[in-house]
């Protein structure tokens, strides 16, 4: 979801234009809205999260742990780059 949030920003079309959703307008509705409620969702975090940071590091940070919680599952590996907590090894 997050891709075709961010593909269909980056080239101004509607997601299930990009993924071919022309079947039937409310079916193409209903996919455009899930995917909007999604991104602005996933957004709203990341710029949450980046409130009060001292600096645009730790902005950019913060902005991707947050990314990072809502694309990773419970119980998952950390995302490539991250480090492990050295509390669960114990």
């Amino acid at each position: 979801m997050w891709e075709a949030w961010l593909l269909s920003r980056t080239w101004g079309c509607r997601p299930s234009d990009l993924y071919g959703l022309g079947a039937s307008d409310y079916v193409a509705f209903c996919f455009d809205r899930a995917i909007a409620t999604f991104g602005l969702a996933v957004e709203a975090d990341m710029d949450e999260a980046a409130e009060g940071t001292d600096n645009a590091a730790q902005a950019k940070s913060a902005r991707q742990r947050a990314l990072n919680n809502w694309l990773t599952l419970e119980g998952d590996e950390p995302m490539p780059g991250t480090f492990r907590d050295p509390f669960a090894t114990r």
